[in-house]
């Protein structure tokens, strides 16, 4: 007998269910068995226990169909020897369509990819549960017109046809069961006399159909539940129990086809005359909800005339504002006490959007949650493990994938010597055949030569590339032309040679200590499941694929697998969506995401076919999934998730979306407000802000927010947290923060240790500090140095181009006017061969790079060689010295600047040029720096600490060049510009033309003695073609005094930076002119340092030349002393 259970949600069908399976075991020999949907089962194990006790529970099952089918299957020995999951169902799949990918027509074009796969596998699926096979599909193909879906179908047919086929001979899937057991069921009738209750189903597949059909042949009763008013449909049905409707009558017609009687229908929602229901069952003891029931989506429905204190309806500007607004909500409730965590209930109908904001919300607040979910298991280091290294195999060793296959942890490869590996491989650009090689590369990249300690680091890189390497070229040539199982057992020996499962464990163990508890648990579960794929791939891979096809079908396998949560607590909060959670009538539900197409969602098309190709194969029988069915089962989902609350109902909905755009509230939204014209609608953030106040990481947000105002709470807040060890170092760090507090460091010993009481610096170290302090301390203090890459950057070619001017001008000094084009060339090629051999040496492997180095470079140095010839026959001052070290023993002694408290600051450094003029018996002195840059001079820079280093070279070599160059008078100070602009000629100018318009365009920057002798002496045509300067004073010159309030002024400079840095001030205070860009877009410590450079920096003011000699005046009186020689003689 077929018995219906009808009733609309909460009218008490699962507990009057309930009471008859307790009536049927109480018989002496009764016994029962509950068939419910999967993820319902443990709600209904553990009530019906509660309901029974021990004793007569073990009178009652409680099953989903698959769980029926394989405990029948198991007792009568037909079990599955292998049952496959959905990883081996896509290994299968991608061989059934590589078995007919030449025979099918439609989808002969797709590349089989893993997302057209899972397509493929999800529509065969749904077919093979309508109980439609590959034969079905040929035949009804074949009654079809010819057309797309004439053709889908006939596809569909072959690949349908070819996965069973393999299916058959590697195992079975769950889709398989429930036929067998109804093949079973046709043999035995091992459900005769026994009593079946069916219950929480909105729906059955046409296999589910099928076994109930079995069931209701041999079963003395079936008892059906169904959530619906009435129990037959309507002519016209568009009603949300229309599909529980159409159910109904399918169940009706297989009684009716089978003889087996049908009961008057227990309708539980409506009194009748067969109806003995005891109310007290019913769910809602609110009126407001009760009225939510009788009249959500029920356009004849009466309104609510109070308002619905029991109804919360709430917009929100974000999923984070609408997340955070759900949690502060729970933690008031659990804080009152008005309900417990197992109370309360989340619901979203895309729980992928929702999933994560809501849980980290929930940790905010300090809430017990519980998401029911599955998370795929491919970021887990396991995994990246193994797919990695089989990557490798298959596609050589590209150096994203062996770095990602050593950062895993698992490879027992310390992390030193794998962030060694990095920044070497990286450095020197190394992939593929590269890694199969010894190294011979310098470590320390390009310009350097490769020294005793550079030799000790490549033994060691080489070291470390060879542990890396042998294991995962053993697994490459075993995967080579290996069946699943051959290949199965290359990767396990690659896991047990690197001992991974002891690795992992000791993982689990760190992440434990670290408080990471559910991802330590997960780590073993990781395992057994890599375990589970490679007998799989043993299993079902039984020709010899290679280690490519190996890897695209482990891909599959992986990708397939998902890995679900276990409950921490019996009292948490659970979080699902709409489709899969199943509730026990909690207190308080919480439906966020009302949006319009989000909640309900707005049906479209999935897998192969189109919504008129569903709806044709409908009118078919082949399918029931419609577009019109779906919309349905959207609203029924919904009526379902908001009548499940028994006490408070909160619905949540966004106003806009993350880019400001508006979004519209649903249909749900809609009907609350129809139903309750009363109900007022709140903003997800609270009217009080207080309110805020729930936990203490919400309420340290609060009082960020608000630590400016001095009365309670905030006096109160800032106390509490001031005396937390947790909260007080980031309230320090905020209140710094806001009080623009720069950085310092406390300890005054840590700072002297770091930077020394005796400071060495170089001239680009103290423009480093000036341009901001912190970028200095990370530079130079912590020594944290940025990644490079060993190319030809612009600071590489510099050195090139410095090196080779120093080689040619010690050679031939002013005399390389005298040099023939030939020549030139001939002679920078000789010295570009001697900078590749000497400095880079660290890249032996690519012998084209000195072509491309000469090809490159060689056109810009004869173009400087030229200039430079050129400056020579115009000049009086005679290039002395190139490299010249100060603070070196081939060199000059340091400059040194006393310091207070008995210190002392020795620069150094290397200019690249030095000139002189004798004349009249006086030796001038002139700095040359070459820049491949563009270089701008300006005297405004060098008062704020910038462009300091031509002036301090030029001091250093008065104060200590002495015994070198004799009593010398600074003449000046220049930048040449190695890299000229291309010079503005009309056509068919003439070379001596274009040679005064290329002079013109580079001539060099800088900073002149005034002084007439001096500056023909530069230039002896007067015209400023070589320096900034014509013999009429015009350009920026300064006079003997001048120069040494500079002196005076740079010196003070030093001892400010040398006496900050021993106090610890490391202030992120970036420095720049208002017609330059802001240094900390380029700095490499920006992440660092995180400043805000629009509201902490330091404005460098942009005076004239003139403006900046006339402020030195001012604050600067007494001279330094370089008072000029007198004449003597020539």
């Amino acid at each position: 007998m077929l018995h219906f259970i009808t009733g609309r949600t909460g009218s008490g069908k699962t507990a009057y269910t309930h009471k008859l399976i307790a009536d049927y075991v109480g018989e002496e020999s009764g016994s029962a068995v509950l068939i419910v949907p999967e993820q319902y089962t443990f709600f209904c194990e553990r009530a019906l226990l509660e309901k029974l006790g021990p004793a007569r529970m073990a009178r009652a099952e409680v099953l989903s169909f698959t769980r029926l089918a394989e405990n029948c299957l198991e007792k009568e020995g037909k079990a599955p020897a292998v049952r496959l999951d959905n990883s081996a169902k896509a290994v299968l799949m991608s061989l059934a369509l590589e078995d007919v990918g030449e025979r099918l027509d439609i989808y002969a074009k797709h590349s089989f990819s893993p997302s057209f796969i899972r397509e493929m596998l999800d529509t065969v699926s749904e077919l093979k549960k309508n109980g439609v096979s590959a034969a079905i599909l040929d035949e009804t193909a074949s009654s079809l017109d010819e057309g797309t879906l004439r053709r889908k179908l006939r596809d569909l047919s072959l690949v349908a046809g070819a996965y069973e086929a393999r299916l058959a001979a590697g195992g079975s899937d769950e889709d398989s069961l429930l036929p067998a057991l109804c093949d079973l069921l046709l043999e035995k009738p091992l459900f005769r006399g026994a009593v079946i209750f069916l219950d929480a189903f909105s729906g059955f597949t046409g296999q589910e159909l099928q076994v109930i059909e079995r069931l209701l042949v041999s079963a003395s009763v079936v008892y059906v539940t169904l959530c619906t008013d009435i129990l037959y449909p309507l002519p016209v049905d568009q009603s949300i129990f229309a599909n529980i409707r159409q159910t109904a009558l399918k169940l009706t017609e297989i009684a009716n086809r089978n003889n087996v009687r049908i009961a008057k229908p227990w309708m539980l929602s409506s009194g009748n005359k067969y109806n003995n229901f005891p109310l007290t069952l019913q769910r809602y003891d609110v009126a407001e909800l009760a009225a939510l029931e009788a009249g959500l989506f029920n356009p004849a429905a009466r309104v609510f005339e109070t308002r619905p204190g029991a109804v919360t309806l709430t917009q929100a500007s974000s999923i984070q504002d609408e997340c955070d607004y759900v949690a502060r909500e729970i933690k008031k409730m659990l804080r009152e006490g008005a309900m417990r965590c197992r109370d309360i209930t989340v619901i979203a109908r895309s729980k992928q959007v929702y999933e994560q904001h809501l849980v980290d919300a929930f940790r905010k607040y300090g809430i017990p949650v519980f998401a029911d979910n599955r998370q795929p298991v491919s970021s887990q280091p396991l995994i990246v493990f193994v797919r990695c290294a089989v990557q490798i195999a298959a596609e050589g060793f590209g150096t994203d994938a062996v770095l990602r296959w050593l950062k895993t942890g698992l490879t027992g490869i310390h992390p030193d010597a794998i962030a060694s590996l990095e920044n070497y491989v990286l450095m020197w650009s190394i992939g593929f055949s590269r890694w199969l090689e010894p190294w011979r590369s310098n470590p320390d990249g390009f310009g350097s030569e490769l020294t005793a300690a550079g030799r000790e680091t490549l033994a060691l890189l080489n070291a470390a590339r060879e542990q890396v390497v042998a294991p995962l070229v053993e697994l490459k040539n075993a995967l080579a032309d290996a069946d699943g199982r051959q290949a199965a057992g290359a990767v396990f020996h690659l896991l047990s040679r690197l001992s991974v499962a002891e690795n992992l464990k000791q993982l689990a163990v760190d992440l434990e200590d670290a408080g990471e508890t559910s991802l330590a648990g997960e780590q073993q579960r990781l395992w057994d499941d890599l375990m589970d794929v490679l007998d799989i791939a043993a299993a079902v891979i039984q020709k010899p694929v290679g280690a490519k096809r190996f890897k695209e079908l482990l891909d599959l396998m992986l990708g397939a697998r998902t890995l679900g949560s276990i409950p921490q607590s019996l009292d948490e909060v659970i979080v699902g969506s709409a489709d899969r959670i199943r509730t026990q009538s909690p207190k308080a539900v919480f439906a966020v995401g009302a949006n319009e197409g989000v909640f309900p969602l707005s049906p479209v098309s999935r897998g192969m076919f189109t919504d008129a190709d569903r709806d044709r194969l409908s009118e078919l029988g082949l399918l029931t999934d419609t577009g019109e069915s779906r919309v349905i089962r959207e609203r029924f989902l919904a009526y379902i998730s908001l009548c499940s609350a028994s006490e408070k109902l909160f619905v949540s909905y966004l106003s806009k979306d993350a880019s400001g755009a508006a979004l519209a509230p649903s249909e749900i939204v809609m009907e609350l407000r129809r139903l309750f014209p009363k109900l007022r609608e709140r903003n997800s953030l609270p009217d009080n802000p207080e309110e805020m106040i729930e936990a203490e990481i919400p309420a340290f947000e609060f009082y960020a927010a608000n630590m400016r105002k001095v009365q309670e709470p905030y006096i109160a807040l800032r106390a509490y947290f001031a005396s937390q060890a947790s909260f007080a170092p980031k309230l320090e760090a905020l209140e710094r923060a806001c009080d623009k507090k720069p950085f310092v460091m406390e300890d005054r010993q840590a700072a002297q240790r770091l930077f020394g009481k005796k400071m060495v610096l170089s001239a680009s170290r103290v423009e480093k500090y000036y341009r901001c302090p912190f970028q200095y301390f990370c530079r130079y203090g912590l020594k944290a140095q940025p990644r490079r890459k060993a190319e030809l950057d612009a600071m590489q070619k510099g050195m090139i181009l410095h090196f080779v001017l120093e080689v040619l001008l010690k050679k031939y000094g002013a005399g390389i006017a005298g040099l023939t084009p030939a020549q030139r060339k001939a002679e920078i090629k000789r010295a570009l061969k001697e900078y590749f051999e000497r400095k880079m040496v660290g890249d032996p492997d690519n012998p084209n790079r000195l072509t491309y180095l000469y090809n490159r470079l060689a056109p810009v140095l004869d173009e400087i060689m030229q200039r430079l010839a050129q400056e020579f026959q115009n000049s009086d001052f005679i290039p002395v010295d190139f490299e010249l070290g100060i603070g070196s023993p081939d060199g000059i002694p340091a400059y040194r600047v006393a310091l207070d408290g008995g210190g002392e600051l020795l620069l150094t450094g290397f200019v690249d040029r030095v000139d002189t003029m004798v004349k009249n018996g006086i030796t001038y002195i002139r700095v040359i720096d070459y820049k491949t840059g563009v270089k701008k001079f300006r005297l405004s820079d060098v008062l704020a600490g910038i462009n300091l280093q031509l002036l301090l070279y030029l001091f250093a070599i008065r104060s200590g060049g002495r015994a070198r160059y004799g009593e010398t008078v600074p003449a000046g100070i220049l930048y040449y510009n190695a890299n000229a602009p291309a010079p503005k000629v009309e056509r068919g100018a003439t070379p001596e033309k274009v040679m005064v318009e290329k002079l013109n365009s580079a001539k060099m920057k800088g900073l002149v003695l005034d002084n007439e002798t001096v500056i023909r002496g530069m230039d002896r045509s007067g015209c400023g073609w070589f320096v900034p300067i014509k013999t009429d004073s015009t350009g920026v010159v300064a006079s003997l005094e001048q120069m040494g309030k500079l002196n005076r002024k740079i010196d003070a400079l030093l001892a400010d930076m040398a006496a900050r840095l021993a106090e610890g001030q490391i202030e992120a205070l970036p420095a720049f002119g208002e017609d330059e860009k802001s240094p900390c877009k380029s700095c490499d410590y920006a992440a660092v340092c995180g400043a805000d450079p629009t509201v902490s920096f330091r404005r460098i003011e942009r005076l004239s030349d003139a403006e900046a000699l006339r402020r030195l005046e001012e604050k600067e009186v007494e001279p330094v002393g370089m008072d000029e020689p007198a004449a003597q003689g020539d």
